[in-house]
């Protein structure tokens, strides 16, 4: 029969008038009811032609998946359903009137969706579906899409609402693409807070997302805590540029793998940073901890001009020329305390002190390493500065800085060649050089005593 907006002893609530919402939908049913052995069983078949989603309240019977029927009237705010299919077995006891039902299946088609996923966040607009009714489940596949105010695509998702046990539960997945940007401030949203211990490890960044993929779980409660919520994103980020990611110099032309949950970040890709390639893997902690709690830890590997280095605010030359391979560790506390470990490989570089008569050419293994110490982002010291190699070793710190350059290099045991000494070192200032102190028992000084006048020392 057509419904005509009066009550309905199944459908149990009044439908809008068809003034108000157009015409009715077309509902046909059939039901057979048999007495077998003392025990009623009976069974309906429900279709349906077509129903705005707005008004779907009005014709889901209320006692029938309560939390996933409050769902979805509530998230489900725009586009139309149709072509619907439903087929019912129940059971009653004669004797006592208590009725089970036994079986239920159908599904339905949906276009032109407007699905609020997650309230407050935007929601997901113009997606078509497929909806698929079970006795334990209910499913929702979703089909393109887009997400509201951004440029991120819905390729598909889907929804499922499982209905035992008590409170019934809802799980989501949707693949996405687009803008970077546009899915780092989702993920930053306080409603999935993924940041609610710690501030974001960025605030800018962008590219295109690729293979993206966005998980949620949680129970249908009135009132949802996020603490009780599964929330986890994956993905592929092509052409990734974060500004002023390292020493104030930006990250450009990313290639980024990454994973977020609850519990933390993950990332490993390769960028180039001042033109130099690197390979970088980084980790984000999200849970609660002390002070002291190691919140973030990064691997970055790559090789390098010593010009290249120049460019982050210390230049090695002239005391190190050509290709440096780097090695670096971090890793940062929750009380804002980092520290860097560095490794460096000289073997294709080439290392002299032209003052001392000594160089090491390339070809020939050396190495270094140094720990930078900082404080919020800011360097404070460099403890442990090594360089070892064949007839080269060398000790030093630096406790004096100034906008992340060290101030004062105290050299505090050197062998290079026949040299033995100990030294004080000043960064070169804006059109000088290097200022260098030498003090120790042997300083091999006969190729400067014998240049030219007016040659450089």
């Amino acid at each position: 029969h057509q419904h005509d907006g009066r009550d309905h002893p199944f459908l149990g609530s009044r439908c809008p008038p068809a003034a108000a919402a157009g015409a009715p939908p077309l509902i046909r049913a059939e039901a057979e009811a048999r007495l077998e052995e003392g025990r009623w069983r009976a069974e309906a078949r429900l279709r349906l032609d077509e129903v705005a989603l707005a008004d779907i309240g009005h014709y889901w019977p209320a006692g029938l998946g309560r939390g996933a029927r409050t769902w979805l009237v509530e998230n489900v705010t725009s586009g139309r359903a149709h072509d619907g299919d439903w087929r019912l077995v129940a059971e009653g006891e004669v004797a006592t009137g208590a009725v089970r039902v036994t079986a239920f299946e159908g599904s339905a088609l949906a276009d032109s969706l407007t699905v609020h996923w997650l309230r407050p966040i935007p929601p997901a607009e113009e997606a078509t579906g497929r909806a698929r009714f079970g006795l334990d489940a209910i499913e929702l596949e979703l089909t393109g899409g887009r997400q509201s105010g951004t440029g991120i695509r819905v390729r598909d998702g889907l929804i499922r609402f499982d209905l035992v046990p008590t409170p019934e539960t809802a799980q989501m997945e949707f693949n996405v693409s687009g803008p970077v940007a546009d899915v780092w401030t989702i993920l930053r949203h306080p409603r999935l807070g993924l940041f609610r211990n710690r501030p974001p490890p960025i605030s800018e960044i962008t590219g295109t997302l690729r293979e993206g993929r966005l998980l949620l779980g949680f129970p249908l409660l009135a009132d949802l805590p996020v603490e009780v919520m599964r929330i986890s994103a994956t993905g592929r980020g092509t052409e990734v540029r974060i500004p002023r990611a390292v020493l104030g110099r930006d990250l450009e032309r990313g290639a980024f793998d990454f994973a977020a949950d609850t519990q933390g970040l993950r990332a490993n890709g390769t960028a180039t940073v001042a033109g130099i390639a690197l390979r970088i893997q980084q980790e984000a902690d999200f849970r609660p901890g002390a002070p002291g709690q190691v919140v973030a830890r990064e691997t970055v590997t790559g090789r390098a001009e010593a010009r290249q280095i120049a460019t982050f605010g210390l230049d090695p030359r002239p005391f190190v020329e050509g290709i440096v391979g780097l090695d670096i560790r971090t890793e940062t506390r929750r009380n804002g305390q980092g520290r860097v470990a560095l490794r460096a490989d000289f073997r294709e570089a080439r290392l002299a002190v032209e003052a001392l008569s000594w160089a090491r050419p390339p070809g020939t293994p050396a190495t270094g390493e140094a720990q930078f110490v900082l404080q919020n982002g800011q360097l404070r010291a460099i403890e442990g500065i090594r360089v070892d190699g064949p007839g080269v070793a060398l000790r030093a710190r630096a406790d004096r800085t100034e906008r992340n350059i060290p101030q004062r290099i105290e050299i505090t045991e050197a062998v290079l060649g026949r040299s033995r000494f100990t030294a004080d070192l000043a960064p070169p200032q804006p059109g000088g050089g290097w200022t260098i102190a030498l003090r120790g028992p042997v300083l091999d000084l006969a190729p400067a005593l014998s240049a030219p006048p007016g040659a450089p020392a």
